[in-house]
């Protein structure tokens, strides 16, 4: 979420990153796992500038950039002093009318998603206005920031540049200027993927070396096999299972993701149905009006299909750039609809929109996210295993509570690691186990199994620390 820029941030990876990760052979670095990775790399600018890590200093960086789109939206988009009030009062109706926004927490917590849509937003914008590098720049950092957004934005830049600029040229018949052309802006969108290249190869190779280019190289390959997997898990086994069996099995996925959905949408297949006609309603509208919130709506389509057949998790973060986007291309289209003779299409709209989002408002849900009972409890953790040496803390799998590894500036051990555990039990330390609301949220009756002949020794809810019992008794498998 802060890589702001790539270029100054991961040059601090040498300094910061390495000193922390590049402790173990190569073959033990793969157990940090690829989302703590991220965690790592998301936090290097402000342990650059503050001295350290702090999770929630984060917060005030997802603030700043709703202020700065807010600012992009009244200053640069909204024209009219009219269009403009009505716009912002529709984001922000559009906003907390969204109550899975505010139970799932994304409203201004530290992940990439809602960075990246703003970023698609203005890229997307300028690119229509025709300032071609500053739209692929701003594009690019959408990517860097989540580039599981590729799955959307490259096949809607694809359509973009068809549609403005290929297809005109087409019509003029003139081969040779179509061919210039394409080949141009070919060459031009290459620039969406400077900022990922420079974070995993250009950098790296720079300030590494050798040793730490073989560890890093080998930490992005198993990070790479592990995105792909998780990314595509679902058509994959499709793949590999070909037949009536693997079909079978694939659309069991895809109905329990239909189910997920219906909870997402107040547990209502209507809402669901309305949000997914009038989706393509918008699409097909943007689309005959020629209103660059076209290619805002088709990149919310590629987004739900993707996110419908294809990734393991079905996570609300992960299909939650397609509601962005869609609240962002109603934002946009605004301007359009308030003209007369869009009136009858504004008015259909209109209740449409009221119909689908006004069901979804929770002041529960918004109050909860005004409670910051969980920063306490986090925070009271940290202090509480600050003096505990990061040899002696363990953690379960990839689970690795990121948020207290990086306000304790610590490196947590894995539990599956069957040499540590062991090394552990021939010292005759004190070892404990932690866990967090992730291992709560995703894995609880794991949990339960692992830790019910643990010492529970502190709870500051629902951060745990339990005392690991006899050595004897534990399962290393």
């Amino acid at each position: 979420m802060l890589r702001i820029c790539s270029f100054p941030i991961k040059i601090f990876l040498k300094g910061k990153v390495l000193s922390m990760i590049m402790t173990e052979d190569t073959c033990h670095l793969t157990l940090l796992s690829p989302q703590v990775l991220n965690y790592i790399y998301r936090r290097l600018l402000l342990w650059n500038i503050i001295g350290h890590t702090d999770y929630y200093v984060s917060v005030y960086v997802v603030i700043a950039y709703y202020a700065a789109f807010l600012g992009f939206l009244l200053f640069y988009l909204l024209k009219t002093s009219k269009t403009r009030t009505i716009s912002i009062l529709a984001f922000i109706f559009l906003l907390l009318c969204n109550k899975k926004i505010f139970e799932n927490y994304l409203i201004v917590v530290p992940l990439g998603e809602i960075i990246a849509c703003f970023y698609v937003f203005a890229g997307i914008y300028l690119l229509s206005k025709r300032k071609l590098l500053l739209g692929f720049i701003l594009l690019g950092l959408a990517l860097d920031v989540k580039y599981n957004i590729m799955v959307a934005l490259v096949p809607t830049i694809i359509i973009f540049l068809f549609l403005e600029f290929i297809i005109p040229k087409i019509k003029e018949k003139n081969l040779k200027e179509t061919s210039k052309i394409a080949l141009k802006l070919t060459m031009l969108s290459f620039i969406i993927f400077i900022p990922c290249l420079t974070y995993f190869k250009i950098i790296p190779e720079v300030v590494l070396n050798p040793q730490e280019k073989k560890i890093l190289h080998a930490a992005q390959k198993e990070k790479f096999r592990y995105v792909k997997n998780r990314a595509f898990g679902q058509i994959k086994a499709l793949e590999k299972n070909f037949n009536r069996e693997g079909f079978n099995r694939f659309f069991s996925q895809t109905r329990e993701k239909f189910i997920t959905l219906k909870s997402w949408f107040n547990q209502s297949y209507f809402l669901l149905a309305l949000f997914g006609i009038l989706l393509i309603a918008l699409t097909v509208f943007s689309y005959y009006q020629k209103h660059f919130s076209f290619y805002l709506f088709i990149f919310s389509v590629f987004i739900a299909a993707w996110w419908l057949l294809c990734p393991v998790d079905a996570w609300y973060r992960y299909f939650s750039t397609a509601e962005w986007m869609f609240s962002f291309g109603i934002v946009a289209l605004i301007p359009l609809l308030m003209k007369k003779k869009n009136r009858i299409a504004s008015v259909c709209i209109s209740l449409a929109v009221l119909m689908l989002f006004v069901p979804q408002f929770s002041l529960s849900a918004i109050k909860n996210n005004l409670d910051d009972t969980g920063k306490k409890n986090l925070m009271m953790m940290k202090n509480y295993i600050q003096g505990i040496d990061e040899k002696n803390i363990f953690v379960y799998d990839w689970f690795q509570c990121p948020q207290l590894m990086l306000l304790t500036n610590k490196r947590f051990q894995d539990y599956k690691n069957k040499e540590k555990l062991l090394k552990s039990k021939q010292e005759g330390r004190e070892i404990f186990f932690l866990t967090t609301k992730e291992n709560i949220q995703w894995i609880n009756d794991e949990m339960k199994e692992v830790t019910k002949n643990f010492e529970l020794v502190k709870a500051y809810e629902p951060n745990r620390l339990y005392r690991i019992g006899r050595m004897d008794k534990l399962k290393l498998s």
